[in-house]
């Protein structure tokens, strides 16, 4: 998907091609059911429906008991198509889904993100072709015959990458889907402003594994607690009690 990613002065005969809502979106219903995460840190871009290109970014932050806004609601832009499930290259939709961020950079220097930032130059590149076996990856230097198409990463100023269609990567499937600076529909990309995006860049910690959750009237999910809390030791059956101190079961025993 070529940059630029944002799309305001597109033809009227594209702009024509977003679909209508659909009886689906009139009733705004949440359209996916996202999994439960042990993430500590969430993005949720969430749309009033389908085919708009507009949503609203909230970001959240786990204290250990609860979900707690870390800032105000954000203005978000979409792809010039609005949201799909069924993404392929150069649709110019936004996919919806939920997605690990992965990787923090741009030309400009390091704004103070806590993740290793990639500063990038002319060499950088987001192959785009879905015939390369190096599609949807970021590769360095000429192609050398690897790829007949790639974006520039030096054409975005600060961005975040995220794991989308990359587990496993589909041929076609949709490339170089980022949250980047902008304030108009796109080819797919998800923006804010560029304060909104610095807030947002130097707010995500990769120790809290940072999502960003993307789709229709989004709730949060549920918490998974990487540590649960220990069973109290009377509440255990027997077996697992011999399992967990069988030198303590045995003195119960004895009593």
């Amino acid at each position: 998907m070529r940059f630029v990613r944002s799309v305001l002065p597109l033809a009227v005969g594209v702009l024509a091609c977003i679909p209508a809502a659909s009886p689906a979106d009139a009733a705004n219903a949440a359209i996916h059911p996202f999994r439960p995460t042990s993430s500590s840190q969430l993005l949720m871009v969430s749309a009033s429906r389908m085919s708009t290109t507009t949503a609203t970014l909230t970001a959240y932050q786990w204290d250990g008991t609860t979900w707690r806004q870390a800032f105000a609601p954000m203005d978000a832009s979409l792809g010039a198509n609005g949201l799909t499930d069924n993404p392929s290259e150069s649709d110019y939709f936004t996919p919806i889904g939920q997605y690990n961020i992965t990787t923090v950079f741009g030309s400009e220097p390091d704004p103070g993100t806590l993740f290793p930032y990639r500063r990038t130059t002319s060499n950088d590149h987001w192959v785009d072709d879905p015939t390369s076996a190096v599609y949807n990856t970021w590769q360095t230097g000429p192609a050398n015959g690897r790829w007949s198409s790639a974006e520039t990463l030096s054409n975005y100023r600060l961005a975040a990458a995220f794991d989308f269609n990359q587990q496993p990567v589909i041929p076609g499937g949709d490339s170089a889907i980022f949250l980047h600076s902008g304030t108009s529909a796109t080819l797919g990309c998800i923006t804010l402003n560029s304060t909104n995006l610095q807030t947002i860049l130097t707010w995500i910690d990769p120790a809290a594994k940072p999502q960003i959750i993307i789709g229709v009237n989004v709730a949060l999910p549920q918490h998974l607690d990487p540590t649960p809390a220990p069973v109290p030791w009377a509440e255990l059956t027997h077996g697992q009690q011999r399992q967990a101190n069988p030198l303590r079961q045995s003195a119960v025993r004895r009593t």
